[in-house]
């Protein structure tokens, strides 16, 4: 049915119905359609005014409101303090490390390298006590995973 006939049946329809009562209201049975758009920010925001009224038309690039983003300085100040730091590892990189930095990494090298060595030596000991079952085989397994952990940790050192 094209729109013409279905509004001409809606007419006549109607017509009929106000035909057969005389001085009461005239009611009916239909649907109302309306059309409504949902909006979401991109950021937290608060809004400060509002623009349009319910009801009122607006289209695509209309401004419906005013809306202020309360952490915006917040952040701002967090990038520049990042950007100042991220300056101060590419001229420290550049100037190199002072012997006193050299020093630390030195010697906690040196207690990696101590407790790298100490696991390893404790396996050694714990190994052939395992195949004897004089010590349990979960402490063999705890032995032989703190001597890849500290070897790792001395190899990334």
């Amino acid at each position: 049915m094209t729109p013409w006939q279905r509004t001409s049946v809606l007419v006549v329809a109607l017509l009929l119905g106000a035909c057969g009562r005389s001085g009461a209201p005239a009611t009916a049975v239909g649907t109302l359609e309306m059309d409504e758009s949902e909006m979401a920010l991109m950021q937290p925001a608060r809004v400060l005014r509002v623009l349009v009224r319910e009801g009122d038309r607006v289209r695509a690039g209309d401004t419906v409101a005013v809306c202020t983003i309360p952490t915006l300085s917040a952040s701002a100040l967090q990038a520049e303090a990042r950007l100042a730091a991220a300056r101060e590892l590419a001229t420290e990189a550049t100037r190199g490390s002072r012997p006193e930095e050299i020093a630390r990494a030195t010697a906690e090298f040196q207690a990696v390298e101590a407790e790298a060595q100490r696991a390893a030596a404790d396996l050694q000991r714990l190994a052939p006590l395992a195949e004897r079952g004089v010590v349990s085989r979960q402490q063999l397994d705890a032995a032989q995973a703190m001597a890849r952990t500290t070897a790792n940790r001395r190899d990334a050192a």
